[in-house]
């Protein structure tokens, strides 16, 4: 029987098969001090949940029951909750700011390339020959720095858990020469992050300490645009008339005003097919250079509301759209934000036409017929005529056709 004299981390029975003791922990002993870590050891999974989510009755960071501990020592695991927001933000930020479905095809593509190399083979080890390599790979892919070698990798892994062995008190001089063989190795990896030239990922800058530059800043590369000036208009008019109630008399509730009056913006709602994520969409014009100096900004602005489980907003008994919960937010947050600054309006850039086009089928109007005026590419795809005689039906569509080589432009 386990007891909690006798617990040992590193005894027999716990390098040879540790569940049946966590299990008789479990159940004699859910707290219980262990002397060689200096700590009291919490076996059960909702006492252990209980503790981690109370930062007023337990503490993580040693400092805040007078240990002593070194500022630069302080890190997510050590910092009070409280304390540690502005990192969290940082850190989750920084994750969010990557090109994560690339980071997931670099990191397939790793995948694959590693299990390549080995599942022709009778035998190959898990650690060295995967483990070790997808750790280190995926991670520098991450941190956007130079891939370690999967040697030096393991080895500091290997160095990092004999140090935890050496911290409960195991004397092992076999031990002790890995540990400072890991660090150093840790040096050397580090060594070469700093003096490579590529960086990208979550480290943007690394300073001393005394706010010096060690490795230069890394610089984004230039933005590439993807969209003509033309055909972002042509999107911009057709959302934009979502806030206007002469446009669009339902939505038209959703305008923004400003100082001057309405604000021009586009809005556009989503709600997903699962019905757990209502979304609303919208961005306003760039302010005008004195604009800008007064405070004002270009704002692109994206609304979520959900419920924190992941379960459903909308059911066919109590129906719940982005209409009618997520615009109100983006309102009222523009609505706030931008109430002293200048109204400005989207510029119409050269290089687009206006035509007059029926209405429901996107041809040329006919005379007395139904008219809009839409907005097109000048050196694009325009609208075609198919006759006065072909005014509705399958005629209208024969029609057509042949203009739809030159690409009949419908208002979406």
């Amino acid at each position: 029987m386990t007891s909690v004299v006798d617990f040992d981390p590193l005894g027999p029975a716990m390098m040879e098969d540790p569940y049946p003791v966590y299990a008789e922990l479990q159940r004699k002993h859910p707290v219980f001090w262990q002397e060689q870590v200096r700590a009291w050891i919490i076996t059960r999974y909702d006492d252990c949940r209980d503790i981690l989510m109370d930062g007023e009755s337990y503490v993580r960071d040693p400092r805040r029951i007078s240990e002593p501990s070194k500022d630069a020592s302080a890190s997510v695991q050590t910092l009070a909750a409280e304390n540690q927001t502005e990192l969290r933000r940082l850190l989750i930020g920084s994750m969010h700011a990557q090109d994560l479905p690339q980071l997931g095809r670099n990191v397939r593509a790793r995948i694959d390339e590693v299990f390549a190399r080995v599942m022709s083979r009778p035998s190959f080890d898990w650690i060295t020959e995967v483990a070790a390599p997808l750790a280190g790979g995926i991670t520098a892919e991450l941190l956007g720095v130079s891939e370690p070698d999967p040697r030096v990798f393991q080895a500091v892994a290997e160095g990092m858990a004999l140090k935890f062995d050496e911290d409960l008190g195991e004397e092992n001089s076999e031990a002790a020469s890995k540990v400072q063989a890991a660090i150093d190795g840790f040096a050397v990896i580090i060594d070469e992050w700093l003096a490579s030239d590529e960086t990208h990922g979550t480290i943007l800058t690394i300073k001393n300490t005394k706010g010096e530059d060690v490795q230069k800043p890394y610089e984004p590369p230039a933005g590439k645009q993807v969209i003509s000036p033309q055909a972002a208009y042509i999107v911009t008019d057709i959302l934009a008339g979502n806030t206007n109630k002469n446009i669009n008399p339902f939505w038209g509730k959703f305008a923004i005003t400003g100082p001057d009056g309405r604000r021009p913006a586009t809005l556009k709602t989503g709600t997903n097919n699962d019905a757990k994520d209502l979304n609303a969409y919208g961005y306003i014009a760039p302010p005008t250079d004195a604009g800008r100096k007064d405070g004002a900004y270009a704002l692109a602005v994206g609304v979520w509301n959900g419920n924190s489980d992941n379960s459903l907003v909308s059911t066919a008994a109590a129906p719940l759209f982005s209409i009618d919960v997520s615009t109100f937010v983006w309102q009222g947050f523009l609505d706030k934000v931008t109430e002293k600054w200048a109204v400005n309006g989207f510029k119409r850039p050269d290089g687009l036409v206006e035509k007059t086009v029926d209405p429901f089928t996107g041809v040329l109007a006919l005379p007395g017929g139904r008219k809009t005026t839409e907005l097109y590419l000048a050196d694009g795809p325009q609208p075609v005529s198919v006759g006065a005689d072909s005014s509705c039906g399958e005629a209208i569509l024969r029609s057509a056709e042949s203009g739809r080589r030159e690409a009949v432009r419908y208002r979406v």
